[in-house]
């Protein structure tokens, strides 16, 4: 996976790289896969380096999905919504972003998988509240 599309700070263009770079191998696969992206605001911060970097957080998202699942349906896609700056870093950029996935997503949804929280078939809906990732199982 590489970032070498100018997308100039357009997060909704870098996804429908992926989805068509994707697109076949999921569907080979047997996997259902939706798209969902709201038009968002340019992100300054987006060059190829940091396109990179979030292309490889929806990769292993993706990834983990797939092999934990048996999904046979995913959805991805993008919103624009405000919060209070939790994995950017100026300096460093979207680097910080894949371990605040991991903490502040990864992390809970693996203590609420396995108690039954999160039915087969299930969308896991992640939304910002109170200064805290909150999840809920639709």
């Amino acid at each position: 996976m590489d970032s070498l599309e100018p997308v100039e700070g357009d997060l909704v263009a870098l996804i429908g790289n992926l989805r068509h770079r994707m697109a076949g191998d999921l569907s080979d696969a047997g996997i259902a896969c939706k798209w969902n992206a709201e038009p968002c605001c340019p992100l300054s911060w987006l060059d190829a380096t940091n396109a990179l970097h979030v292309l490889r957080i929806f990769q292993e998202a993706i990834g983990n999905v797939l092999s934990h699942s048996n999904a046979t349906e995913i959805h991805i896609g993008c919103r624009e919504q405000h919060h209070n700056g939790v994995g950017y870093d100026p300096v460093y950029g979207a680097r910080p972003l894949k371990r605040a996935v991991q903490r502040y997503l990864q992390d809970p949804l693996v203590d609420t998988i396995p108690r039954g929280d999160v039915p087969d078939g299930s969308t896991v809906n992640a939304d910002e509240g109170n200064g805290a990732l909150l999840l809920s199982a639709k």
